[in-house]
């Protein structure tokens, strides 16, 4: 499979003609380095959970809690949660909360210090699809300096989260 067309190649053929190969070596070193940054953090930052009982717990946040944003109306998310129940570990509890029209919120008691945490691009794609409810903008989060997701809408603004707590259990909430 040829990657570079005839035309760029003859391209960087010229190129390497007309310059020193000193410049040749700088000039391809920052092409690559270049590269191997934006794909670092492009990946932390949309890197979406893979682990099962993580990844369970997120869509059933998202069907009990984004998807009744942002009035939260407690029959709405009742069966938004019902129809998409996680599936826990042994030794796990899930549980619901939420108030009205200010936030909603779930836990997962149990779920252990080691188990995998939410991710950066797994918050990022809540609070995208919060704002795409609600026709708010967003502020997502930013790996290595925000653990929330902000998300404007009208005169209210929202904050969605998901972390793991120092006694283990698993938390997500999205609240005004």
């Amino acid at each position: 499979m040829k990657i570079v067309s005839e035309s760029a190649e003859s391209g960087i053929g010229k190129l390497a003609r007309k310059t020193t190969r000193r410049s040749c070596v700088v000039a391809l070193a920052l092409i690559v380095g270049g590269c191997a940054s934006s794909s670092v953090s492009v990946s932390q930052s949309n890197a979406l959970s893979t682990d099962p009982v993580l990844s369970s717990v997120i869509g059933s946040f998202e069907a009990g809690c984004i998807d009744n944003a942002p009035h939260f109306d407690p029959t709405r998310m009742r069966s938004g949660f019902d129809a998409n129940q996680p599936e826990l570990a042994q030794g796990m509890l899930f549980l619901a909360s939420g108030k009205p029209g200010q936030s909603c919120g779930v836990t997962v008691r149990g779920y252990g210090q080691g188990r995998p945490t939410p991710t950066i691009g797994d918050l990022n794609r809540l609070g995208r699809k919060f704002a795409a409810k609600t026709g708010g903008t967003l502020r997502p989060a930013v790996a290595g300096q925000s653990q929330r997701v902000e998300v404007k809408s009208g005169r209210k603004s929202f904050d969605i989260s998901g972390y793991v707590t120092s006694g283990g259990d698993l938390r997500f909430n999205v609240y005004e």
